[in-house]
Parts: C-alpha cells; structure tokens; sequence
C-alpha cells in the first residue's frame, strides 16, 4: 500500500510539475527492492494515462557518479514515448530541475532479457546513436540519495536523439566520448 502511495505523490509531484521530500528522508528503512517497486507502480501509472514504454535507461553509470551517489552500480529507468523528444525543441515547461547529459543510445533489433550480456546486447543492436537525455527530479532541491533515484524512475525528463546512427561493429565503442 505504501509502495502505491509513494507512487501516486510522485506521478502527482511530476504531473504538476512539484517537489517532493525524498522517500528516504522520511522512510529511513526503505530499500533497493522498495525503490524498484515505486518506480514499476509509477511506470504502471504512466501506461494508465496512455503512455507507451519505449526503450530503457541507466543511471550511474559513470565510476565518478557512482561513488557521488555512494553506490557501486548502476541503476535503470524507462523511457516513455512521452518523454521522446521529436522536433529537437526541448520544451522546459512541466520540468522541474532540468539538467542535461550526453549519451550514447542504443537502437535495439530485438529485446534482451534480465542477463543479457555485452555480447547479447551487441548482437541486438541495430545502431549507436548520440543522445541528450534531459534529466529531471521531483525531489526538493534536486537533491536525493540513489533509492529516491530509482523510485523517481532514474530522473526521466527528456531524451533527445541525434542523425548520426551507425552500427555498433562500425566503430570502438571502448574509445567513443562525448564533447560538449
């Protein structure tokens, strides 16, 4: 019952687009499991108001990040078709703390499975596209431990695809970087 309330404030907090506290602050015993929980709900409640699932994202990723966050992994999230940006106009209104990072997305020929490898995932992809993701957080102050992250879906806001999609076995994916 929890899980589908804290769910609900966050949907509601995203929605009109307001802070909340963080689950954390006020639920010290709330775990990793816990966290997943709201934010499969708050997906669920998405998919209620007519939003399709799209692709999947990660968080954390980077061992600087992880170690800011105090974690040694990293998360997921999703991407609804909502959230897709198709104009390259990236509209503010309805977000709340707006931040961007660039990426590198992966266009996928089929879905992979919970222990999918690198190889699997590889094999899968159909291109390597560059990307803005617009990361946003319902949480005051844009500031969150990374339980409140996975609850709060990874901070999804925006994502923005780039033209340059190439085949992943056409470049060193070790070697890509990104300059802004």
């Amino acid at each position: 019952m929890v899980v589908t309330a804290l769910a609900h404030e966050l949907h509601e907090a995203r929605a009109a687009s307001q802070t909340v506290p963080t689950l954390t602050s006020r639920f010290p015993e709330f775990t990793r499991d816990d966290a997943y929980a709201v934010q499969e709900a708050g997906v669920a409640l998405r998919e209620q108001d007519g939003e399709s699932v799209i692709g999947g994202k990660l968080g954390f990723t980077s061992l600087a990040m992880q170690r800011a966050m105090g974690v040694d992994s990293p998360n997921y999230g999703w991407i609804t078709d909502v959230t897709l940006v198709h104009d390259r106009v990236v509209r503010l209104s309805g977000l709340i703390h707006p931040k961007v990072e660039p990426e590198i997305a992966f266009l996928l020929d089929e879905d992979l499975g919970p222990d999918a490898t690198a190889e699997d995932v590889l094999g899968a992809t159909a291109a390597v596209i560059p990307c803005l993701e617009v990361v946003d957080s319902r949480f005051d102050g844009f500031q969150f431990l990374a339980l409140d992250n996975i609850a709060d879906n990874s901070s999804t806001g925006r994502v923005v695809l780039g033209d340059a999609a190439v085949r992943p076995t056409a470049i060193d994916l070790r070697t890509v970087g990104v300059v802004v």
